[in-house]
């Protein structure tokens, strides 16, 4: 099994703006090719919710240790994302071994008309970017990410819609939860905090996409909002599994995708994070209700 050490790499944010173009040359004293050294990008479930990407740096039976101090990607799509300062104990790649190493994407840049309307990047070719590794000894390697699998591609496309549908109408959940019923009917309420809507623009909520823990149900029925307009909707959050594995390992329970339809054009899932700090009466509902129909 491959070793894996991780290492979160802070981006700053950028606006979703530009083209993508060829990225300005690193400065270094010294580039060097490192023999054996393959890498690409990977994203688990867990990366999703934070905006990350992992990049896999592997090194061939055979081949000398690499120390990496630093490592930047260097990707159009995303410009924000930015390397660290050394890590505090170092990264070695063994041979034969991987090392995941963990970047905070930031803000997209360069989004297609295709990514503003789709999420899921289904059709969205792979977006090759680079990775500039800083060494031990001060020296700078890069390595290719081809991106073999589409994970930046769709990281975009989920991006960028977002960004756009912000830009026309801002979304945020309250951070206040409450409850209704009881026992096997205790549901929590939340917020949704729609608006205002962008100057001339116009906005509709039609629904809310369910996830693997819950049914996020608009009991007030779709919003319609005019430029300038805000709206607080109230979300009701409906049991969807009770099963022991779906509560210990969910990934994507508190992401819902929001149905939201910008300037009267056809709806697009916009994905909206419930803060982790702020699920806990929902959780406790959630695990309260399940207990009932047992």
């Amino acid at each position: 099994m491959r070793s894996v050490a991780v290492v979160v790499l802070v981006a700053l944010l950028a606006g979703c703006s530009g083209e993508r173009g060829t990225p300005a040359p690193v400065a270094s004293s010294a580039q060097v090719v490192v023999p054996g050294l393959s890498a690409d990008l990977v994203q688990q479930r867990a990366d999703v919710e934070l905006g990350r990407i992992q990049v896999e740096l592997a090194l061939d039976e055979g081949a000398a240790p690499l120390d990496v101090e630093r490592l930047q990607l260097r990707s159009d799509a995303f410009p924000a994302a930015a390397a660290t300062g050394p890590a505090a104990a170092g990264v070695q790649v063994a041979a034969g071994s991987a090392v995941d190493v963990a970047v905070v994407l930031g803000a997209p840049a360069a989004c297609t008309p295709q990514e503003r309307r789709d999420p899921s990047g289904e059709d969205a070719p792979p977006l090759p970017a680079t990775a500039v590794l800083t060494l031990g000894d001060g020296s700078t390697a890069t390595a290719a990410l081809p991106d073999a699998h589409r994970y930046l591609a769709r990281a975009h496309a989920e991006a960028c819609t977002g960004a756009a549908a912000a830009a026309v109408v801002p979304a945020r959940w309250d951070p206040t939860w409450t409850t209704t019923g009881s026992g096997a009917d205790l549901r929590a309420t939340g917020v949704l905090h729609l608006g205002p809507v962008a100057p001339g623009g116009a906005a509709a909520l039609e629904g809310i996409r369910s996830t693997p823990l819950f049914h996020w149900r608009l009991p007030g029925g779709p919003v319609q909002l005019a430029a300038g307009e805000s709206a607080d909707v109230a979300v009701v959050l409906d049991p969807a599994r009770c099963d022991a594995h779906a509560l210990a390992d969910d990934k994507r329970g508190f992401g819902p995708q929001l149905q939201l339809s910008p300037d009267g054009a056809p709806a697009v899932p916009v994905r909206l994070w419930v803060p982790r700090e702020d699920r806990a009466v929902a959780t406790d509902a959630l695990v309260s209700a399940c207990a009932q129909r047992r």
